[in-house]
């Protein structure tokens, strides 16, 4: 009867849960038939997942901070947690990239992020990108963002308003209209929506880049019609020298905000698409955003975090382990390499070639003793370009602002002139002609 009620209960809560993620992701023609959404000519252009750059077993982050999400459509995708470690953390911040890149491309710079916005950011992978399964269109992303910002709220506990929904590019889409799903839905909305070189719609963009022939493409993630009623305090920054998705777009969903009389941070850099001002472009504005933002202490992270599969202490263990099996493996390459020296070097000298009839290597030490092994960590997925000096944001009466200050990374290190961040160009149509978003 135990195992009856248990499961009983298990059963409902899982229909509790599917019915909150059907109403998020609300009513569409389309539904979720994803064989129709892949045999789409125009999702297999606009969703061109790099190659992976991470897998299940080899990744930059620890496995206790790995967490599983269950779609309800028969699969489960990663999502990545980062603890802020320099204070407790004040707000959560979703972090949706943008096309070209995954979350291990990611994870670098918002480990930085976390630490300079004291703010917990849980990475959201995209289906069909990284080590996520499942077909990549329209809805499906909607629904992986939908299942990260339920697990803050419903697995975590957090109050909706410590939420922040942040979308680079491609992400934009699915953050306004989840933002703007819950204000339609008279639940509690997000504590704020940063979007970071944001579009129109992919359709807008498609022809901002392609012309004419764009047209023909079916409207997805049409920002202006969120941002028209959103109510939530809004930050939109975006680089006035961006090839891959103009500045005008920007300034469309700026003044769109203007016309509604509703509130917008507008940031303008000097920036590309890729390559801007970390501190000044990136992580000063979105900060001054987030400051404005009152958010209480969170509550810890439990350990292990739910649907995460390993405890930390496991996966401290489970590094531990590889660690020494690594070291264990190299140390017998070593010895096997440094007796083959050695006895390839005792026949080139023949018998006798020493009075007590020994060879020995040239460093005059064993193979164990010669060899050591330094098991410093391993880099991460970030490269620093090179690039101009990005121009200082101006105000435009929005409350936007720039600077000059130094910044410093949480390792002390002084932040670059220029930041290239994951992101680049997708292909549509052929190799020569790409889009990003």
């Amino acid at each position: 009867m135990f195992a009856s009620c248990t499961t009983g209960s298990c059963r409902k809560t899982a229909d509790a849960k599917k019915s909150t993620l059907d109403q998020l992701l609300g009513d569409d023609d389309w539904g979720d038939n994803a064989t129709l959404e892949r045999m789409s000519l125009v999702n297999r252009a606009i969703f061109q997942a790099p190659e992976p750059s991470y897998s299940a077993s080899n990744h930059p982050w620890s496995p206790a901070d790995a967490v599983m999400l269950d779609t309800r459509l028969g699969y489960h995708f990663p999502a990545v947690m980062i603890k802020c470690k320099r204070a407790p953390a004040t707000r959560a911040v979703i972090h949706c990239h943008a096309n070209a890149c995954d979350v291990g491309h990611v994870y670098e710079l918002c480990q930085r992020d976390a630490e300079c916005w004291q703010a917990n950011v849980l990475l959201v992978e995209y289906p069909g990108y990284g080590a996520s399964p499942g077909a990549c269109y329209e809805r499906n992303v909607d629904r992986h963002v939908v299942c990260a910002y339920l697990y803050l709220i419903e697995d975590l506990g957090y109050d909706p308003e410590s939420v922040i929904l942040f979308g680079r590019s491609l992400g934009s889409g699915p953050v306004c209209r989840l933002a703007h799903r819950l204000q339609t839905l008279r639940w509690r909305p997000v504590g704020g929506v940063v979007l970071h070189s944001p579009f129109v719609s992919v359709r807008e963009a498609g022809i901002s880049l392609l012309g004419g022939v764009a047209r023909m493409m079916s409207e997805r993630w049409d920002n202006r019609i969120p941002l028209a009623e959103l109510r939530c305090r809004l930050l939109i920054v975006h680089g006035a020298s961006d090839e891959v998705i103009p500045f005008h777009h920007a300034e469309t969903l700026r003044n769109v905000r203007k016309e509604n009389n509703l509130h917008c941070m507008f940031f303008p850099t000097q920036g590309t698409h890729n390559y801007f001002s970390y501190y000044r472009d990136y992580l000063r504005p979105v900060e001054k955003f987030v400051a404005g933002h009152e958010g209480r202490k969170l509550p810890p992270l439990p350990d292990p975090l739910p649907r995460a599969e390993h405890s930390k202490a496991d996966a401290d263990a489970l590094i531990e382990a590889r660690r020494r099996e690594a070291a264990e493996s190299r140390r017998r390459a070593k010895a096997a390499a440094a007796a083959a020296k050695a006895k390839g070097a005792k026949k080139e000298a023949g018998p006798g070639e020493d009075d007590d009839g020994a060879t020995t290597t040239t460093n005059g030490a064993d193979g164990d003793d010669a060899f050591a092994w330094n098991e410093g960590t391993s880099g991460g997925f970030g490269s620093d370009g090179a690039g101009g000096d990005s121009g200082d944001g101006d105000d435009d009466g929005d409350d936007g602002g720039g600077g000059d200050a130094p910044w410093k990374s949480p390792n002390g290190k002084k932040g670059g002139r220029s930041k290239f961040v994951p992101g680049g160009a997708s292909p549509i149509g052929s190799r020569s002609t790409r889009l990003c978003m």
